[in-house]
């Protein structure tokens, strides 16, 4: 069995602390957010679908949260066609579980198919659809770690990579408190010296494999040398003459990302530190339809600290990164780019599902169940419940994009109604 299917009455943390009830205290895992998710009393539950498996928020003020001791099954099946009991009366007559990797089933505004359709074999009246669209599906490339285990932050505390650590901005815990502990009460988030870290993004560990074209023809330094973590190492561009003023490096993230910022490292001699510099989107590959994101004409130069630009949010699989001015003219020699997608609690996510007999004009002439979805769901693992009011019958149920909206990932999607 999945733990966030459990509903058991363990209340009692692996280390022997008492779960605290889950309409207590100040956090967003409510029953009335979460209504399918079995938060009674003080019982272990998994509401955002967590990886480690059940927990709770506990009556310790020292331990926030802890995981509970519950043992459960392996190999459960994924949902199909065949019936599976369900609430008031309804029956689980489709849908899908996907796996959370890179092979997850996605799709971007522009794009003219629906992005998720399942054939449900015959004519259903569907009732409600429910929808699962984990923030980890969006994380198309991996997360830099840039957080603690032990839920400290700023100052003499370190993350992974030698950087004051940050707050983890996916989690519950996102903001740092002035004290230095990752938390989310207003002591955490809204005080003078806190830092709420789900509005500054997430930045993407670096893969070099992402660069697809640069400018230069030195190729020991490259542009992977500037996705390589390294901020000894630089992407030299060195072949088109002194003030080019047009030197890029093309990246494919490997399906559409959405950006809120951008940060660069220039080496710092100020000879050949970027000085001003364009990002560009594309939905398609080459040939790219390159359209502008932001321009940026104020880097400093003589500094090889990370500069952050943000002030823009897109979406788009490839991206290009143009220097447009170095401070004397010459080649840039750029040590490292980094970019930051938006966090789980930014991402707007605005969708309809149609019911209906019709494949035509991709399900656009099927009824649509509900309301559209146009709101951003509070945290990682929220389901989004559509109900069909009056109930629809049809064969195919189809879940399309609505304008504007970020790239939505279906990691789990579940139809239900009656034969």
């Amino acid at each position: 069995m999945a733990s966030y299917r459990y509903r058991g009455t363990v209340s009692v943390t692996v280390t022997g602390l008492t779960c605290q009830r889950w309409d207590s205290g100040e956090h967003d895992y409510t029953p009335e957010n979460y209504p399918t998710a079995g938060l009674e009393q003080n019982y272990c539950r998994n509401p955002g679908h967590d990886d480690g498996g059940v927990w709770c928020f506990t009556t310790d003020p020292d331990t926030i949260w802890d995981y509970c001791d519950v043992p459960l099954c392996e190999n459960e099946d994924s949902p199909t066609a065949s019936a599976v009991e369900a609430v008031s009366g309804e029956t689980l007559i489709g849908g899908g579980t996907y796996e959370c990797n890179h092979n997850y089933v996605y799709a971007v505004y522009g794009e003219n198919q629906p992005w998720w359709t399942v054939d449900l074999g015959g004519s259903y009246t569907v009732s409600r659809v429910s929808v699962l669209n984990r923030a980890d599906c969006c994380n198309v490339s991996d997360t830099a770690k840039t957080w603690r285990e032990d839920h400290r932050c700023r100052g003499d505390f370190l993350a992974e990579d030698g950087s004051p650590a940050e707050c983890d901005p996916d989690s519950l815990n996102g903001c740092c408190s002035g004290s230095g502990w990752c938390g989310y009460t207003t002591d955490h988030c809204d005080c003078y010296y806190c830092i709420d870290y789900s509005n500054k993004g997430v930045r993407l560990a670096l893969d070099a494999s992402w660069v697809v074209d640069f400018t230069g023809t030195d190729r020991l330094r490259d542009a992977a040398s500037a996705l390589d973590g390294d901020i000894e190492t630089v992407w030299n561009s060195v072949g088109p003459p002194r003030y080019h003023n047009n030197w890029y490096i093309i990246l494919d993230l490997r399906a559409p990302t959405t950006l809120i910022r951008i940060g660069v490292n220039n080496y710092g001699d100020t000879t050949h530190d970027t000085a001003a510099f364009r990002l560009q989107k594309s939905l398609v590959g080459a040939p790219y339809s390159w359209e502008d994101v932001t321009f940026v004409d104020n880097v400093q130069g003589g500094t090889n600290q990370r500069q952050e630009f943000g002030d823009f949010r897109e979406t788009a699989r490839y991206w290009k990164f143009v220097v447009t001015r170095t401070h004397e003219g010459y080649q840039p020699w750029l040590s490292e780019l980094n970019l930051y997608r938006i966090s789980a609690t930014q991402r707007q996510q605005n969708f309809m599902v149609r019911v209906g007999p019709s494949l035509e004009e991709t399900s656009r002439l099927n009824e649509q169940c509900g309301e559209a979805y146009m709101d951003t769901p509070l945290l990682d693992g929220q389901t989004i419940e559509l109900d069909c009011d009056p109930p629809i019958s049809g064969r195919y149920v189809s879940i399309l994009l609505v304008e504007p909206s970020d790239a939505l990932t279906l990691c789990e999607v579940e139809v239900y109604g009656t034969s």
